[in-house]
């Protein structure tokens, strides 16, 4: 869990920046050796404007993973 809190910690300065559209910081709770997430759920965009965002947000977040070497 502590990647996830690194990772966490990142979106949060990363929204501080004044990007367009915010990153979403996902809620979790880390314990000694586990820890647990929020469940997030998805739902389809209501127009084109939300799909634009969304694309936005996709890409930021793939940028981040590469710049931190990240991959499946």
């Amino acid at each position: 869990v502590g990647i996830d809190v690194a990772l966490n910690m990142l979106v949060s300065w990363l929204n501080g920046t004044g990007m367009p559209h915010q990153l979403y910081e996902m809620r979790l709770l880390r314990r000694d050796g586990y820890g647990w997430f929020e469940y997030v759920p998805h739902a389809p965009c209501d127009d084109e404007d939300g799909a634009a965002r969304f694309f936005w947000r996709q890409g930021a977040n793939l940028a981040m993973l590469y710049l931190l070497g990240g991959h499946d």
